[in-house]
């Protein structure tokens, strides 16, 4: 069975956003980050009140934009980030891998050929699959996995469709293994 679809630079830019949302660093380091800026935020209200015992405008001021950006980090976080990816992971960048894309899906294995690359394994070799709102990765390998938008099918139906299939022959040959 061949699967032919686009990617575009937003494909590659939503799985490195995936294997960074993942990984123990990226999911430990969001929130170390989120905890120390949540108590850096927390202390500049506590620590003027501790010395000058008032409440008065300042403190208010100081208390709502704490609460603004405890309750708001994590948002402002993921924005920033993609921001930051999205400088590096463009339509410059990934102009010889993004673009017209083959999955070909056979009992034995998966391949996907690009206009420069070519991955294919074994299913008992695939690391995982795995489906998202707006995707589905076939990963070779912890770092390496082809991005298959869910924009590139006709209707939901289709893109479950492989995702069950894919599914179904990656745990066959995991369970065999």
């Amino acid at each position: 069975m061949d699967v032919r679809y686009q990617t575009t630079d937003r494909d590659y830019l939503s799985l490195l956003n995936h294997i960074l949302d993942d990984s123990v660093f990226g999911r430990r380091f969001a929130r170390f980050a989120w905890l120390a800026i949540s108590a850096l935020a927390w202390l500049s209200v506590l620590l003027p009140y501790l010395k000058f015992r008032e409440m008065g405008g300042g403190f208010w001021v100081r208390a709502a934009l704490a609460l603004i950006l405890t309750i708001g980090f994590p948002r402002f976080y993921k924005a920033y980030t993609t921001g930051c990816f999205a400088g590096i992971i463009n339509a410059r960048t990934t102009a010889r891998l993004a673009g017209p894309s083959v999955l070909t899906v056979e009992e034995d294995f998966a391949q996907v050929a690009t206009q420069t690359t070519t991955a294919r394994a074994l299913w008992r070799d695939i690391h995982k699959v795995v489906v998202t709102d707006t995707h589905l990765f076939l990963f070779f390998t912890p770092l390496v996995a082809a991005p298959i938008p869910r924009s590139a099918f006709t209707n939901d139906a289709e893109f479950r469709a492989l995702h069950a299939r894919l599914e179904t022959l990656w745990l066959s040959a995991r369970q065999a293994v």
